[in-house]
C-alpha cells in the first residue's frame, strides 16, 4: 500500500517540490555576486543564465514525469481520454514553470525563504485542492470517490 501511494503521487508531492527547492538554493548561491554585476551592466546576461539553469531543472522534471507514463507496464491514459490526460500533464508543467518563475524572485527579495516555502507548497495544494477533487473526476469517473463507492471499484 505505501508503494502504491508513493508511485501514484510521485511527481506532484516529491519531485516537483524537491526540484523547486533545489533550484531555489542554486539561485541563492548566486545571490552574493549579483551586487557585483550591477555596476558592469551584466544584469541581463546574469538573468538569462539563471533562466537557463531553471530550464535545465524543467527538463529534469519532464524526464522524471514522462518516463513512468511511457515505460511503465500500464498504458498511458487508460482511464480516460488522452487529450484530457495531456491537458492534466500540461497543467502540471505550467504550475512548475510558475513555481520556477517565483523562485527567480529569490535573488531580489529580502526574505527568499518565504518564496521557497510558498513555491514548494503550491504544487501540493494544487494536487490535493484542485486536481484530486475537481480535475481528476472530470478526467474519468474512476477518480471520483462517490462513484467508486457506488460501483465497489478500487484503484490498485
Amino acid at each position: 500500500m505505501p508503494m502504491y501511494y508513493l508511485n501514484s503521487n510521485l511527481t506532484s508531492l516529491y519531485i516537483q517540490p524537491g526540484l523547486t527547492v533545489v533550484a531555489a538554493f542554486q539561485i541563492l548561491s548566486f545571490r552574493s555576486i549579483r551586487s557585483l554585476l550591477a555596476p558592469r551592466g551584466k544584469m541581463d546576461f546574469f538573468d538569462q543564465r539563471l533562466a537557463q539553469l531553471l530550464f535545465l531543472d524543467l527538463v529534469i522534471y519532464l524526464v522524471f514525469s514522462i518516463v513512468p507514463y511511457f515505460f511503465g507496464k500500464n498504458p498511458c491514459f487508460r482511464y480516460g481520454p488522452a487529450w484530457k490526460g495531456i491537458l492534466l500533464l500540461l497543467l502540471h508543467y505550467l504550475l512548475f514553470i510558475a513555481c520556477l518563475m517565483l523562485v527567480l524572485l529569490c535573488i531580489k527579495v529580502k526574505y527568499p525563504f518565504l518564496i521557497i516555502i510558498f513555491a514548494s507548497v503550491l504544487p501540493i495544494l494544487y494536487h490535493y485542492g484542485l486536481e484530486k477533487t475537481w480535475l481528476l473526476p472530470k478526467y474519468a469517473n474512476i477518480y471520483d470517490p462517490l462513484w467508486r463507492a457506488i460501483h465497489h471499484t478500487y484503484l490498485l
